[in-house]
């Protein structure tokens, strides 16, 4: 048997499907160079910043760099998150849905909050919006002022649009062909 079949197979022994341990070899090749106790060694310090064994294994499947990381860089992503004024369980929460956030500076997470506010946003509304969809901090500027323009080529004002994200953040998910159908299928 290949070396990588008993790799694949280890991996497969710690809660991963086959299709998954082929993706998380082709994000993270490297991967190849740990031992299944090293990789059950990761998952574990994961679980213990308080992670459950599910979500560990979704957050390093999602981002198989995480399997790079020291225990301490994340413990440091963690502590960095606080800075910014999050709590240990909005952190939890938010990387569970979007493990990409523990790959970036916090200078970068800073900069996301910022522009939402040059677009109109308290720092406590652009907080909690990123709470509701962390995925904002990985979109850029650009991302959010296109939103902003198509709903005001659709006829709204931007204190309306404001109004209308602070009470639903998830606006910022709809693709802009499917608000622009679903505009038509409002005015037909």
């Amino acid at each position: 048997m290949s070396l990588l079949i008993l790799k694949m197979d280890g991996m497969e022994k710690l809660g991963y499907e086959r299709k998954e341990v082929l993706s998380i070899i082709k994000l993270f090749p490297r991967i190849l160079n740990y031992n299944t106790d090293t990789l059950s060694q990761k998952i574990e310090e994961v679980m213990e910043l308080g992670y459950t064994r599910e979500d560990a294994l979704f957050i390093m499947n999602a981002n198989p760099r995480v399997f790079g990381y020291k225990i301490e860089t994340i413990q440091q992503k963690i502590e960095d998150f606080k800075k910014l004024g999050y709590t240990k369980s909005d952190i939890l929460e938010m990387t569970k849905e979007a493990p990409i956030l523990l790959t970036y500076k916090i200078e970068d997470l800073g900069e996301r909050i910022k522009e939402l506010e040059t677009l109109g946003f308290a720092r406590s509304e652009s907080m909690r919006f990123t709470r509701i969809n962390p995925r904002f901090l990985s979109a850029g500027l650009e991302r959010f002022e296109s939103v902003v323009n198509s709903f005001m080529e659709l006829g709204y004002t931007r204190d309306e649009l404001i109004k209308m994200i602070k009470l639903t953040p998830q606006i910022f998910r709809i693709t802009i062909e499917c608000l622009k159908s679903k505009f038509d299928n409002l005015v037909s």
